[in-house]
């Protein structure tokens, strides 16, 4: 197992907060919630592997890829 750089317990209501609020978005609205919960840790995270985003998530590694890959298909490139 990776080892989760640990946020501070408010910290971590916040990334979930905000999360939830790009789930919520109309933009979102539409796409998988896969792709939004990884979107959300892309942004609240310095640094992700796809290890530390199972870790992270619970997903699979080739669910992971996939979504990467949905990521730099929409040019969400310059956030990873």
């Amino acid at each position: 197992m990776n080892d989760i750089i640990e946020f501070d317990p408010e910290v971590e209501k916040i990334e979930d907060r905000l999360i939830n609020f790009f789930s919520k978005l109309p933009m979102f609205s539409v796409i998988d919630s896969y792709f939004v919960r990884i979107f959300g840790y892309f942004l609240s995270r310095k640094s992700l592997t796809q290890e530390y985003l199972r870790d992270l998530t619970g997903f699979s590694t080739g669910k992971i890829s996939q979504e990467i890959n949905n990521f730099l298909e929409m040019k969400f490139n310059g956030i990873a």
